[in-house]
Parts: C-alpha cells; structure tokens; sequence
C-alpha cells in the first residue's frame, strides 16, 4: 500500500527549505514560524504556485547556503496552505508533509535553494 497522500506527479524540481531542529514526515500538518529573508522569499513565492516545498533536515546551524552535505539527502515533499506575514518580519507558514522525497542536486542559491527531487517509494503495512 503506498502512502494515503499519494502525489500523482512529484515535481522534480522544488524549492527547498532548510529546517533547523525539526524534521517534518509525510501526513504530517505542522505550523512554520520562517525568519530570513531568502525562507521569507521562498515562502511567499510557493503560495501563487502548486505550493510545494521540499522540507529538509538542515545538519549546520550556522549556514546560510546549506551546500549538499549540510542538509539531509531525505526530506519530505509539503504543500503550504497558509502563509501569514509576523510583525516581526518573518512568516508563519502551515504546511503539509505529502510524501518523501531524495534530494538528487541542488541547482539553485539565489534567492532561495532549488533542487532536483525524486520520490522515495516507500511501502508499509496497514495498521488494523
């Protein structure tokens, strides 16, 4: 059985969101409070599209950039439904784990990471 938020047509290219200190799973509704303005820019960017995000573990805490083996190479594909704009500048965004995904390559910095994704088939048992 594959996973119940099955995506009929993963992007293969996203913009991708370092997360610090979180990791997001598939089926998984979470609220993101986004400060900086490259996250900002990412954020806001999304909402007028499909908005899909790769969500990925961000390993440095200190790294603007993230190069390849800074951030995890297995994240999460998310859709964001909500994006509100903070006072203090920043965002709070809702987003939804769909399904996992490999980060292939990162194509992009400016003004916010782009990467290459393909899925992770994953298969599980359902629980009775």
């Amino acid at each position: 059985m594959k996973s119940s938020k099955f995506v009929d047509d993963v992007p293969t290219v996203v913009p991708i969101l370092p997360l610090r200190d979180m990791v997001v799973f598939p089926n998984v509704m979470i609220p993101l409070f986004l400060k900086g303005s490259r996250v900002v820019k990412l954020a806001e960017s999304v909402v007028g599209g499909d908005n899909l995000v790769g969500l990925f573990y961000q390993k440095a805490r200190n790294r603007l950039n993230a190069p390849g083996d800074e951030i995890s190479m297995v994240g999460t594909l998310a859709r964001i439904h909500q994006v509100v704009r903070l006072e203090s500048g920043g965002v709070k965004a809702i987003a939804d784990g769909i399904c996992r995904v490999r980060l292939v390559r990162q194509i992009q910095y400016e003004p916010f990471l782009m990467g290459e994704v393909s899925l992770v088939e994953e298969e599980y048992e359902p629980q009775e």
